[in-house]
């Protein structure tokens, strides 16, 4: 399996981060920016779990 380095590394970035921003989503006192790069992030997982599941489907067809 091939790994893009870039993403992993993006994504560990991103989720160190959101970690910050957890505690204040929780109290509900964080700013909305804060739940559009949640949503940005959890996105992007899907995406990229999608396509890796989507790609190892078609390889074993």
């Amino acid at each position: 399996m091939k790994v893009k380095w870039g993403s992993v590394i993006l994504y560990v970035l991103c989720l160190i981060a959101l970690a910050d921003d957890v505690e204040k989503i929780i109290e509900g006192t964080a700013a909305y920016y804060n739940y559009i790069f949640a949503i940005v992030i959890s996105t992007l997982f899907l995406v990229e779990a999608y396509m890796y599941v989507k790609k190892r489907r078609t390889q074993e067809a």
